[in-house]
């Protein structure tokens, strides 16, 4: 059931991206729906402020988050996305930029905000079991004037179900979301 429904998030949040057509979350990435680093775009509006954010959905995405990127532009984020309610645990080795991070609950608001240091080795625990956690430039949060109890805007798009009948045999998620991004790709060329 739990890797079931882990695929379900995974195939929900790949296929929400390449259908809403950002590409590289705001910084001009590689392919439609996807930022430089190759993960899955979307776009949120936390109390009137417009996020892009990265999609990690997957456990190798999510262990690998911001490490060994120079820099994280202003008004961009990460948002981790957990096939069921966690406390999810966070080590800054190996990433060199401050950064905040937001432990969101499954109604898309703000339970915990932390401030996270550049290449420490002590885990940031969320307080609470949570589905999905938001990493931005350390101080956006506060900067904007957002804080723990707001809500998220756009989560529901991003985790809205969806049925596996897009599936070929034989194809995996990863073979359909490339088939599907060729296939945009291609249709976007033909109407231009």
């Amino acid at each position: 059931m739990y890797k079931r429904q882990g695929m379900r998030h995974l195939l929900v949040t790949m296929l929400l991206a390449i259908a809403s057509g950002t590409t590289g979350c705001g910084r001009g990435g590689a392919a439609a729906g996807l930022s430089e680093a190759g993960l899955p775009c979307a776009a949120l509006t936390i109390k009137g402020r417009r996020l892009a954010v990265e999609l990690a959905v997957n456990d190798r995405d999510r262990v690998k988050g911001y490490r060994f990127r120079a820099r994280v532009p202003e008004g961009t984020g990460m948002l981790f996305v957990y096939p069921v309610a966690v406390f999810p645990r966070f080590v800054m080795s190996n990433v060199t930029v401050p950064l905040s991070i937001a432990f969101i609950d499954d109604e898309g608001r703000i339970r915990q905000i932390c401030d996270m240091q550049p290449m420490a080795e002590q885990t940031t625990v969320g307080a609470f079991k949570v589905r999905y956690a938001l990493e931005v430039p350390q101080g956006w949060f506060a900067r904007n004037g957002i804080a723990e109890g707001e809500a998220l805007e756009g989560l529901a798009d991003i985790v809205r179900p969806v049925s596996y009948t897009h599936l070929r045999a034989q194809e995996t998620v990863l073979d359909l979301v490339c088939r599907l991004l060729v296939e945009k790709k291609k249709k976007k060329t033909t109407n231009e």
